[in-house]
């Protein structure tokens, strides 16, 4: 991209108006450069720049703010931040807890990875298709006038409890909580019951496990490891058993569990205010976010299993087989044990607001 420099960033007093609260900043976002879908025709480019604003804040209105905080969270911005709303001229409304989070904004912006984590979270194929444009570059900014106020209001603020009951997107992550844990607690009823089934046959899994390891392998890695085996052995008279399709359905389970967990609680969890939270609420939310970013990445396929070990089920190995199978089978009482428990946290952090 070249160094054309946009009005806003000449005149500061022609940027569009924003209702700036206390403690916020705005991320006002602009069209670079665009072009509609081929056949579409606007006649001058001025006209289509303009229509074009129009139609992206009202899709970015639209758009789930659990959805744009997930793909922001996962490249590591927004930390002690949340998304407000979305205001005329497309303004993303930012609020934070503390200065560290608003100076890490805006180093984030000065950067250029806010510009291209708002594009990758934004533009989506859907919404592309909506505004009928096949190319949109976005142009990123934040004003120092701003940051200077919002630092300064985030130090000399009270830091008193708000009532929850006052903050209408709070209360809305809330239900939406609330709603995913009655999913919740039948899938983990659910995974608990596979958990015994598959303690059960385990003599049955590692014997057929066996069966399909290299003769001389001592220790197996990752499940991608074992994923490339089983697929080697399906060449040969080798069929997996039961033991071995309940435990590989359990994996897939278990991934997809905390893929919706960290969607309908880690994030929805880090968009309700601190401020709305007592000091109990505040350790039990980091809890349940780092349980579920925790085991998440355990189960990931490329983790390496030498380094996973659950003390209850050691005993289930014989020491010569540890490195074959201890890691692997600790994979499954670990992921749901912390399921468990992050059902139970998230009824602790609930019971923890006034009048619940």
């Amino acid at each position: 991209m070249d160094e054309k420099k946009h009005p806003l960033e000449e005149r500061d007093d022609s940027r569009p108006y924003f209702r700036r609260q206390k403690g916020e900043i705005g991320v006002y976002l602009m069209v670079y450069d665009a072009k509609p879908q081929e056949g579409k025709q606007y006649g001058l480019e001025h006209f289509f720049f303009m229509q074009l604003m129009e139609s992206l804040y009202k899709e970015f209105r639209k758009m789930d703010v659990v959805q744009i905080r997930a793909a922001l969270d996962k490249k590591d911005l927004l930390k002690g931040a949340y998304i407000e709303r979305f205001e005329p001229g497309i303004i993303m409304a930012v609020g934070f807890d503390d200065a560290d989070s608003l100076g890490s904004l805006w180093t984030s912006f000065k950067s250029g990875k806010l510009n291209a984590a708002l594009q990758d979270a934004l533009l989506t194929p859907s919404l592309m298709h909506s505004v009928e444009a096949s190319t949109i570059v976005l142009h990123t900014r934040l004003f120092e006038d701003e940051f200077k106020k919002c630092h300064d209001e985030i130090y000399i603020q009270a830091r008193k409890r708000e009532d929850i009951q006052s903050m209408h997107s709070d209360m809305t992550m809330i239900a939406r909580i609330k709603k995913y844990q009655k999913l919740l607690n039948q899938e983990v009823m659910s995974v608990r019951d596979l958990e015994n089934q598959i303690e059960h046959s385990l003599g049955e899994l590692m014997t057929v496990l066996k069966q399909i390891f290299p003769n001389t392998m001592t220790k197996l890695q990752s499940l991608q490891e074992l994923e490339t085996i089983i697929r080697d052995a399906q060449g040969t008279r080798f069929k997996p058993n039961g033991s071995l399709d309940l435990y590989i359905n359990l994996i897939e389970r278990m991934n997809k569990l905390y893929e919706e967990l960290y969607i309908s609680v880690s994030i929805p969890l880090l968009q309700i205010h601190s401020v709305c939270e007592n000091d109990t609420q505040r350790k039990t939310k980091a809890s349940i976010v780092e349980k579920i970013r925790d085991t998440s990445k355990l189960l990931r396929s490329d983790t390496d299993l030498q380094k996973v070990s659950h003390p209850g089920w050691s005993v289930k190995v014989i020491k010569r087989e540890e490195g074959l199978f201890l890691g692997l089978i600790s994979l499954v009482p670990i992921s749901v044990e912390h399921a468990y428990d992050i059902d139970l946290l998230i009824d602790e952090y609930m019971r923890q607001f006034p009048g619940r």
